[in-house]
């Protein structure tokens, strides 16, 4: 069996070792499985049953994990993004007024809208087109939209009709645990202890249970049905002009993250990352998202995450099939969901919006035709609650003052169609 592992993997021919694999799995989950019980919590709030989520999240992570182990063998793992999820609730549902129905069908239809460019020539024109400071841009104001939910659910910030935004009572067990948490998170990472949000999250939970803010309800039960959230996709207004846009912004985002993470995270394992072991991950990644969206969460991505597991040796798709089984073993500690206070997410979504943030690092920052559309993107996309406006803007002001300083690239042209769309978008909305 082990010989079989070994050939079917490739595991000594990419210089690992089986041991080294199930370490690195066990590390990517560990850095990543704070998402089985934030996702359920976060949904809830556009009236998806929790139970329902928390089973589809797992299920939708151990599928699209597998797949890339499997067939892809790279040490990736998908599960239903941060950052989509906040957008997919406080955005799309809250704000925008669509059923939580309706925007699970406009996530699988951007997952198949995905699949289409991941095997065709269009791929490569896309992820040429657009440039990294604009895409690190587009990264960073969806950090800060992260970030302002976390604010917001923790209570750190409240609706202020003067200010926009004040801050919150300090001695509501919501805010002073929620900067504990903050505080854990931050002591981890400084002391590069693994899973700092999972445990950041375990002891607020035991925090709240001693100050009586959630109830001891158990620990081991069978798994929620499925039924309140499995295929309830409804397509009814899919051709609106909203919809179109919101199926762009979700295809346009997943799109660029995945390359991102597969190029970022790959070439530390190898120089040259093959043509087709790059479409092969980027069709798991949509055909994951679609799947996602009929069992019932938010768009199904690969998460930055697995790059803790490449660092502590993982080179095969054996450490993505560890973390799959790891997640499938979660799916009987259901009642855990109803000892997490309902801002458990908190300070992972404010410390996981700063790490996005920091993106901006590589701006130039002394180029004005950058810096002016970067702050647009950045702005627009938390006080709009919409990242298909901040994408939008920030590639209309990025043309103009190209154009303007005459600072144009040829690459630019493949850009234009989406500037006229979205303001086409605009003036018929």
């Amino acid at each position: 069996m082990l010989a079989y592992i070994n050939n079917f993997f490739k595991i000594k021919a990419l210089g690992s070792t089986i041991k080294t694999e199930i370490n690195a799995g066990f590390t990517t989950f560990l850095s990543m499985s704070y998402i089985i019980f934030v996702n359920p919590i976060l949904l809830s709030d556009a009236g998806m049953d929790k139970g329902s989520v928390f089973v589809a999240t797992i299920l939708a992570t151990v599928f699209a994990t597998l797949l890339m182990g499997l067939w892809v063998n790279w040490p990736l793992a998908l599960a239903p993004g941060m950052g989509t999820n906040a957008w997919f609730v406080y955005g799309v549902v809250v704000g925008m007024g669509y059923s939580w129905q309706e925007a699970l069908a406009s996530v699988f239809i951007s997952g198949c809208l995905m699949l289409v460019f991941s095997i065709s020539p269009l791929r490569k024109l896309l992820i040429q087109s657009i440039p990294i400071s604009l895409k690190m841009a587009i990264a960073a104001g969806v950090g800060l939209f992260i970030a302002l939910i976390g604010f917001r659910t923790s209570g750190l910030l409240v609706s202020n009709t003067i200010t926009f935004a004040s801050f919150g009572s300090f001695l509501q067990p919501s805010v002073y645990l929620t900067i504990v948490g903050l505080l854990i998170i931050f002591t981890c990472e400084s002391f590069k202890i693994k899973g700092s949000i999972i445990i950041s999250m375990v002891i607020i939970s035991l925090l709240s249970l001693i100050l009586g803010v959630t109830h001891f309800t158990g620990f081991v039960a069978i798994p929620p049905s499925m039924n309140p959230t499995f295929l309830q996709l409804n397509f009814k207004d899919l051709l609106s002009i909203s919809m179109i846009g919101i199926i762009f912004t979700l295809f346009i985002i997943d799109f660029f993250d995945s390359t991102s993470v597969f190029i970022g995270t790959m070439a530390g394992i190898s120089k040259n990352i093959e043509e087709k072991q790059l479409r092969k991950a980027l069709v798991v990644d949509s055909i994951a998202t679609s799947i996602g969206a009929t069992l019932g969460v938010s768009t199904t991505t690969t998460y930055t995450e697995s790059v803790s597991g490449v660092m502590q040796g993982g080179r095969t798709g054996l450490t993505s099939v560890v973390v799959a089984m790891l997640f499938l073993t979660a799916l009987f500690i259901s009642p855990v969901l109803t000892m997490l206070p309902s801002f458990i997410g908190a300070p992972a979504m404010i410390y996981i919006g700063c790490l996005m943030f920091s993106s901006l690092k590589i701006i130039e920052w002394e180029d004005i035709t950058e810096v002016i559309p970067l702050l647009i993107i950045v702005i627009i996309v938390p006080l709009t609650f919409s990242i298909f406006n901040g994408i939008g803007l920030g590639i209309c002001t990025w043309l103009i003052l190209k154009a303007l300083f005459r600072k144009w690239h040829k690459s630019y042209w493949y850009m234009l169609p989406l500037a006229i769309a979205f303001i086409i978008f605009i003036a018929i909305k």
